[in-house]
């Protein structure tokens, strides 16, 4: 079972890009398990990217998004920034 649900993170609305955690949960082994992901969207408009299932860890993932809103990343960078997230975390 997947589902993807948008959880509330701070955004930062002069920038081009908005990014946002969202949440799935999944069932392993009979076990309910939560993941959580970035979705990129302009201001106004549907999302235009989404990457779930990154981390186990929301806490961690929401500081990641929280500073990418704050910087004003280009969405075209966020694969990499995702890259090096899991790199740096060893997840």
């Amino acid at each position: 079972m997947h589902t993807s649900t948008p959880t509330q993170s701070k955004t930062h609305t002069t920038s081009k890009a908005i990014f946002s955690m969202i949440r799935t949960r999944i069932i392993i082994d009979g076990q309910i398990t939560d993941t959580y992901g970035i979705e990129v969207s302009s201001p106004g408009s549907p999302p235009i990217l989404q990457c779930p299932d990154i981390s186990t860890d929301g806490e961690k993932l929401s500081q990641l998004i929280d500073l990418m809103n704050e910087l004003e990343v280009d969405p075209i960078h966020t694969k990499y920034i995702i890259e090096d997230f899991l790199v740096d975390h060893e997840i």
